[in-house]
């Protein structure tokens, strides 16, 4: 019973599920703090060093992370319900509006920076 209920999901609907479970686990793993040094760079280090709010950083990651779970949970459902197709359209284009806005927020001033060091001195 459960193989003939399988076979009826589609493809494309396993992609979002999985999508959507990935997406689930690092936006955990982000306001949990444990993806900060991946997102921050702390690892790599030039002459100046720039001090990241880590803890900022994640909780912004791990929003943007859920948000991104909310548009394939809209894509999903526009693959369940027959009547409201539009959604399988407005599940990418919510997609696409949302990482815009993490880039352009992140880019366009020193949000997440605590303090700016030069190291080359010290030396």
């Amino acid at each position: 019973m459960f193989i003939l209920q399988f076979k009826e999901v589609s493809s494309v609907f396993i992609v979002f599920a999985v999508l959507m479970v990935l997406f689930i686990v690092l936006s955990v793993l982000a306001f949990m703090g444990k993806l900060t040094a991946f997102i921050t760079g702390s690892k790599t280090k030039e002459n100046t060093e720039t001090v990241y709010n880590e803890k900022g950083v994640g909780n912004f990651i791990g929003l943007i992370m859920s948000m991104l779970v909310v548009a394939t949970a809209v894509g999903m459902l526009g693959f369940l319900l027959s009547s409201a197709r539009w959604l399988i359209i407005a599940a990418p284009m919510f997609f696409t509006v949302v990482l815009i806005f993490a880039i352009i927020y992140i880019n366009t001033r020193d949000r997440f920076v605590d303090d700016v060091k030069d190291i080359s001195d010290e030396e």
